[in-house]
């Protein structure tokens, strides 16, 4: 061996190399580690914002229904209080208003109103259960789709009408 590798510089020079490497060593170990600890936070990242996504996505998706929901609603409630049934009822009460107005002024009134209703009454029942509805379905206009309810209306005012104006 030549004299130049037994001095103490060399010595020393040689464990200092060979701390070196030892300490290069370590530090690829923790590089290594440290990039599998990021590859596995931003995988943990990626996974939260997937679902943090999705759940983003269902929520604006349950929005939107709620959103058509709450404008169907909307519509049917619009619908529902403009109903041709609450205009009849308040023209049903308009007449009986009437009706006790026509009692407390006009005293021939009552008597004349009670047999006129009562042959309204008995006509509209005979319509209803008798060979006049069956007449009325098969000649019925195919155009018109409410044919029996526009006449009985119709018939009941007319029938009143003429009565009470026979009995005044």
């Amino acid at each position: 061996m030549p004299p130049v590798l037994t001095e103490p510089f060399a010595i020393g020079l040689y464990l200092g190399l060979v701390i070196a490497c030892i300490v290069w060593a370590k530090f690829l170990l923790k590089l290594r580690e440290s990039g599998k600890e990021l590859k596995k936070l931003k995988q943990h990242l990626q996974t939260q914002l997937d679902l943090e996504a999705e759940s983003k996505e269902t929520r604006k998706q349950d929005i939107e229904k709620l959103k058509k929901e709450n404008e169907n609603m909307r519509i049917t409630l619009a619908n529902l209080s403009q109903k041709p049934e609450k205009a009849e009822i308040r023209q049903f009460y308009v007449y009986q208003k009437a009706i006790d107005l026509m009692f407390e002024r006009a005293p021939g009134f009552a008597p004349a109103w009670q047999n006129t209703l009562k042959e309204a009454e008995g006509s509209v029942q005979d319509a209803e259960h008798g060979i006049v509805p069956l007449m009325k379905r098969v000649f019925a206009s195919p155009f018109k789709t409410k044919a029996l309810p526009a006449r009985k209306e119709e018939e009941e005012p007319t029938e009143e009408n003429a009565e009470t104006s026979e009995a005044t």
